[in-house]
């Protein structure tokens, strides 16, 4: 664990701030009564943070992979006013109440699927089991590839690579 605490990681505040913002924007949307294009904003905020703190970071290649993954979901987001999401398939693989929820637009980051659709298959449109985070039932390309960057990043972090390679690694 102690490897994990001592990472390599520029400017992490820039990550913090913007996945805090992201988690968060539902809520504060509803507390300070902001309108959606507002929150839009905020969210296309959130992504130029995330990118920036992938380009600063941009020399190891998990963050890249990561960075990949931001990369896909910020640009169906912004060609679209939102992310995309099937909602047939979130009645099916998910909640009704959720695809009600996005059919209203009362969502500020999901917008429903149809036919003006751009890079459709970038948008929320895989199953995903119980076990993604926060009940999500449907997920992007974006979504894999940054969860796939953050495991592998988590993972390089706290395997042992030996006394010797160490000293190597910080000769370089």
């Amino acid at each position: 664990m102690r490897r994990l605490a001592s990472f390599d990681l520029k400017f992490p505040l820039l990550f913090i701030v913007a996945f805090v913002l992201q988690f968060s924007l539902s809520q504060l949307a509803a507390t300070f009564n902001f309108s959606k294009d507002f929150a839009f904003y905020i969210l296309i905020l959130t992504y130029v943070l995330l990118l920036i703190g992938v380009l600063l970071n941009g020399k190891n290649r998990y963050v890249l992979v990561m960075g990949l993954g931001i990369f896909l979901n910020f640009l169906v987001i912004v060609l679209n006013g939102g992310m995309p999401v099937s909602l047939k398939a979130i009645e099916r693989f998910g909640s009704p109440e959720v695809a009600l929820r996005i059919e209203q637009l009362s969502d500020f980051i999901h917008v429903p699927m149809g036919g003006e659709t751009v890079i459709g298959f970038l948008a929320d449109v895989i199953p995903a089991p119980a076990l993604f985070p926060f009940g999500m039932s449907l997920v992007s390309i974006g979504d894999i590839l940054l969860s796939l960057g953050v495991f592998l990043f988590v993972q390089k972090q706290m395997v042992y690579v030996g006394k010797r390679r160490l000293k190597k690694k910080r000769v370089k």
